[in-house]
């Protein structure tokens, strides 16, 4: 189990609360439910959030565009380029010359060359380890395999060449089933060969397909960019079928996924927009852009990288970025590349992110680390911790692990640090940044949450099955968030000391002031703990935490995780009254989860909520409740953390 010096961990803690009873003296008691007849009393306080972020994308930061040196290795035309699994070496398939260049990203120079005996190359692929090197041949087929695995690339050498007659083009190693996926001309399709020998396993063909010029594999749904008829082609390769083709912009050269969405982007090389493939309905959907600053030229390839796609505009010779989120193009990111540049890849180094972009004349290398985000926003003075819970929250007998999540909002100043403390008790521990999550739409803006984790190692068996929880005159009282003593709190505080905790929730002079909000590409929040039968709350919370006078506006945030079956819905319920509150999917979130707010009260600015200033430390479980319910009538209640058979199903 961890230990945070030698104080007690936070499950140990859980434990004892288990086996004790959590009891509470007199004098809470008192104070709690004096808490609780206030509710009952002013049923107009009910809960939270204003869209605080206002403001939009500005342009970012130039990029740093070198170009990578030749030395005596000079490119004749360069085509298709992939970076090894440690990102040490880029290489650079030259058509022309009939060789590899191979650049040493640590200098961006070329190192050596790996000649390719008279194949007319077009693709590149590497298996998962990285040790083996297919290029594909155009015109007269065949396949060259290339073993790379000493440390040295002058040791690289040819091991063997498949005689396998077609046209082919783009590569693409399955690492699901170990097998190549070739694009290949002659058959208007994709073949599937085996990695060890080359021997064909299956040939998929389309009447439609006669220059297949991109492939992306979700699963067993493979995708291929059918660049002169306009369409995408979709085949399932458990099956071997062709399903109906999606019909998308002119000229589909480039694909890319989103790393847990069912979305699929297209790149049209002869549109002024993006298309989005649906990749579980097979719909499709235009991205344009909406500035007017944002001009297409010519698209020629697309990549996803900090969260971000990058587009590459070869006659502009610049690249452009999509917020996966918005759908909001951002001009001018990265200027200066090489004209005519038709490729792009990533390579990620010790502090350094990297965008290669490959041109007639040979590789520029374009460092996107300290490009930024720039917002003209609104915000508090302090900063405020929005939402928070468990992953998972419902918690199976077997698991070893689990994870305290919060998201937070900066205030006028950055983030210091976040930390779980417990109420008169030896635990504080540090949390971790570890991505965003994009909470609200207003007017085609979003509000990006800092998200931040604690993870605990418990032992198997380490608690007793039931709610973690107590009553406390007679209304469940969650024990873990809240003021009471041994019960837990999140604190946020930022550079020059300014602090809000959760579950605290403070109405008073709190006004919106203008800042510049300047910050690094920060990556989505992708990680997600185990999915359960039932559904789980995983976080809950309002906004803002810190209420002013003169808001008008109260919501309630959840982040919903179904189980098996599809959610039915979701609300907020007062443990004090009858009153419930709708709750409405806004989307789904990068790592799968789902984002639910609800509008609790809307008035005017004239009529402020309460007479004076309020501070409420105790919001869960005695006064408010957040009920997911799904259509197999499977219902978990937040903040309930739950002990139990709760087998993953993922």
């Amino acid at each position: 189990m961890r230990k945070v010096g030698n104080k007690k961990t936070l499950p140990t803690l859980l434990k004892t609360r288990l086996k004790n009873g959590g009891g509470y003296p007199p004098y809470l008691k008192k104070l709690i439910g004096n808490i609780t007849m206030f509710f009952k009393n002013n049923i107009i306080f009910i809960w939270l959030l204003y869209a605080l972020f206002i403001g939009q994308y500005a342009q970012a930061e130039p990029c740093a565009v070198k170009g990578v040196s030749e030395g005596g290795y000079l490119f004749d035309y360069p085509g298709d380029m992939v970076v090894t699994p440690d990102n040490r070496w880029l290489l650079v398939l030259d058509e022309m010359a009939s060789d590899i260049k191979i650049i040493e990203t640590a200098e961006q120079q070329v190192f050596t060359t790996l000649p390719l005996q008279g194949l007319e190359p077009k693709g590149l692929a590497l298996s998962p380890n990285g040790a083996t090197l297919y290029v594909s041949g155009a015109i007269s087929g065949n396949i060259v395999v290339a073993d790379i695995s000493d440390l040295d690339p002058t040791q690289w050498s040819i091991k063997e060449t498949w005689q396998i007659n077609g046209d082919f083009g783009t590569l693409y190693f399955d690492p699901n089933k170990p097998r190549l996926l070739v694009t290949d001309r002659t058959i208007k399709g994709v073949r599937l060969l085996s990695s060890t020998d080359g021997s064909e396993i299956a040939a998929l063909s389309t009447a439609y397909c006669d220059s297949p010029s991109a492939i992306a594999l979700r699963n067993s749904q493979l995708f291929v960019a059918c660049e002169t008829s306009n369409k995408v082609a979709v085949f399932d390769l458990e099956t071997m079928t062709h399903s109906s083709p999606v019909g998308v912009g002119k000229f589909p050269i480039a694909l890319v996924l989103h790393p847990s969405l069912p979305k699929l982007y297209v790149a049209n090389a002869g549109e002024k927009f993006l298309s989005l493939i649906n990749t579980d309905d097979l719909t499709s959907e235009k991205i344009e852009p909406i500035n007017p600053d944002v001009v297409f030229n010519s698209q020629m390839d697309i990549l996803w990288l900090e969260g971000r796609i990058w587009i590459l505009d070869r006659d502009a010779a610049a690249l452009l970025t999509l917020d996966p989120r918005t759908n909001i193009f951002e001009s001018g990111v990265c200027t200066g590349i090489a004209n005519h540049a038709e490729s792009i890849t990533a390579a990620i180094l010790p502090d350094q992110k990297l965008i290669y972009a490959l041109h007639s004349k040979g590789v520029d290398a374009i460092s996107v680390t300290h490009i930024q985000e720039k917002k003209v926003l609104m915000a508090r003075l302090h900063p405020q911790v929005l939402m928070a819970g468990f992953d998972p929250i419902l918690l199976d007998t077997n698991d070893t692990k689990f994870s305290v999540l919060a998201v937070v909002e900066e205030g006028l100043a950055s983030i210091e640090s976040v930390s779980i403390e417990e109420n008169m008790g030896g635990l504080m521990q540090k949390m971790d940044l570890v991505g965003g999550i994009p909470l609200i739409v207003s007017g085609g803006r979003e509000i990006q949450g800092l998200v931040y984790e604690a993870e605990f190692e418990i032992e198997r068996n380490a608690f007793p099955k039931g709610t973690v929880a107590t009553e406390v005159m007679g209304i469940p009282t969650l024990s873990l968030f809240g003021e009471l003593p041994h019960q837990f709190h999140i604190r946020a505080k930022d550079r020059f000391e300014k602090k809000q905790a959760y579950p605290n929730w403070n109405y008073g002079d709190w006004p919106l002031v203008e800042k510049e909000y300047v910050r690094p590409f920060l990556e989505d929040y992708t990680k997600h703990g185990p999915r359960r039968g039932g559904p789980q709350v995983i976080m809950a919370g309002f906004a803002p935490m810190l209420m002013d006078r003169g808001d008008t506006e109260l919501k309630v945030l959840a982040i919903v995780r179904r189980g098996l079956a599809q959610i039915d819905y979701v609300k907020l319920k007062s443990q004090t009254s009858p009153l419930e509150w709708a709750m409405t999917k806004v989307r789904d979130l990068p790592n799968g989860d789902e984002l639910y707010e609800g509008i609790v009260i809307s008035q005017s600015r004239e009529q402020p909520l309460f007479p004076e200033n309020y501070e409420f430390s105790s919001v869960w479980n005695d006064m408010f409740q957040v009920v997911v319910v799904d259509k197999a009538i499977q219902a978990h209640r937040f903040p309930d953390f739950q002990v139990g058979n709760y087998p993953a199903n993922d």
